[in-house]
């Protein structure tokens, strides 16, 4: 557990990050408007909620469909910033992650740790989850992601118990929306370049990643239906 001074810099640099990423990206929140899946997912979620999720599932991502479940609240086209509001919330917390992890667990300055975070939540991926309001759960599957190679990393005594917590937090990266969630190995190869002290056990790590790919499809995945953005 990190000492009470450790902890108020973390929240001091989340709250710093928070106001970067308001201040970058202010337009999608203070603006109306929409792109077209915007309102067809609107549409279908306050008329036909259940082939919405269906269709979701289908492609493999079910806690993505549950997320779904925000535009039957939303009532007009302003709505939609609150939902792009958790977009922008949801890259700040995966750039304090890293940047926590860079400073805390690699031998990077910490001017450097934070700085490349910040750069990677203005990559051009993030832009369009910002700024596209059905892409608003993307950043938390990223968040969640370099999450999981976070607890394995840090625990790297901590048994089949810490695999296993992070096979979870992997596997509900993936459920999520599978692309974001190979942000996990960003973090990974982040620490093995820019760490001269040990690294962590590279089969604890081949073994959390492979029991996801071993787990019997459940999701839908492999049902060939059409991928849904």
């Amino acid at each position: 557990m990190p000492d009470s001074q450790t902890f108020k810099k973390r929240i001091s640099l989340f709250v710093s990050i928070i106001s970067i990423y308001i201040l970058v990206y202010l337009p999608v929140i203070t603006h109306n408007y929409g792109f077209a899946d915007d309102y067809s997912v609107t549409f279908t979620a306050h008329h036909h909620i259940l082939s919405l999720l269906y269709m979701v599932v289908s492609s493999g991502r079910p806690v993505y469909a549950l997320f779904n479940f925000i535009f039957s609240l939303t009532s007009d086209i302003a709505d939609f910033r609150w939902v792009r509001l958790a977009s922008i919330l949801g890259i700040a917390t995966l750039v304090q992650i890293i940047a926590t992890f860079f400073i805390e667990e690699t031998d990077l300055p910490r001017s450097l740790s934070v700085s490349a975070a910040l750069l990677i939540g203005l990559m051009p991926a993030f832009q369009v989850y910002a700024s596209w309001t059905v892409c608003a759960g993307y950043p938390w599957a990223a968040a969640i992601a370099a999450f999981s190679f976070c607890v394995l990393h840090r625990n790297q005594y901590g048994g089949w118990r810490v695999s296993l917590i992070s096979f979870i937090l992997l596997t509900l990266a993936m459920m999520i929306y599978q692309p974001a969630a190979m942000m996990y190995w960003v973090v990974a190869a982040a620490a093995w370049v820019a760490n001269d002290r040990p690294l962590p056990s590279c089969n604890r790590i081949v073994r959390a990643v492979s029991m996801y790919l071993l787990t019997p499809r459940l999701i839908g995945s492999g049902s060939g239906s059409e991928n849904f953005s």
